[in-house]
């Protein structure tokens, strides 16, 4: 059996995915099940209680087929492995939404744009899958989000902070700079793009107006 919590750490259930999907919700369970290796094997998925597990079963004895997590085994056992895993990141990828940012400030940024320019982030790096990019029509980045150390912007201090680069007129940007809510853009061209920094002491209203500009301003 696989304790598949590394896999979803930074996902969320999405039940009505689920469902679609092919798993059967039995009592407080969600069970999904498919045939590998031409009917030899089934591949059986479970959620339940924000724990997704899973095992392959050999149709003919009814057992839980252990080879499949032994690392050292033969061309059969691997080819086994193979489907089974395939399924596993399938399920993952159809079932369940990215969940990494958990500041409120960034979850309200992410609804924000969601519900006015009907944007959903893009990961685009499997090695930083906590720098997501938000995307105008035209195709042009207007903003990007990130968790990232402190001290990538200049903050004294430990711990992971989540911030967002917007485009901004060159002209005002020097203006907006006081290394306590806006920075000097961080990984961006800081000419043209700002980075502020998400948390309370940035108002809604505030944070969402240079969101908007930003994306007139990538919008040509």
């Amino acid at each position: 059996m696989r304790d598949l919590k590394e896999k979803i750490k930074l996902k969320k259930v999405n039940f009505e995915k689920l469902l679609v999907y092919g798993f059967k919700k039995i009592n407080c369970e969600y069970i999904y099940k498919k045939n590998i290796v031409n009917s030899l094997f089934y591949v059986e998925v479970i959620y339940k209680n924000n724990r997704l597990i899973s095992r392959v079963i050999e149709v003919d004895c009814n057992l839980e087929y252990i080879m499949v997590d032994v690392k050292y085994s033969g061309e059969f056992t691997s080819k086994v492995r193979c489907e089974y895993e395939a399924i596993i990141d399938d399920v993952i990828n159809s079932c369940f939404d990215n969940d990494i940012f958990k500041n409120k400030k960034t979850k309200n940024v992410i609804k924000y744009i969601k519900d006015k320019y009907n944007t959903e982030l893009e990961y685009l790096w499997p090695d930083t899958p906590n720098y997501a990019v938000m995307r105008n029509k035209n195709n042009k980045w207007y903003g990007i989000i990130m968790s990232v150390s402190k001290d990538k912007i200049g903050i004294d201090g430990d711990g992971i902070i989540d911030i967002i680069n917007v485009k901004h007129p060159s002209d005002r940007i020097i203006k907006l700079i006081d290394n306590r809510s806006f920075f000097q853009a961080y990984h961006m061209n800081k000419k043209n793009w700002i980075t502020i920094l998400l948390d309370n002491k940035i108002e809604d209203k505030v944070l969402f107006k240079l969101i908007d500009t930003s994306y007139i301003l990538t919008f040509d």
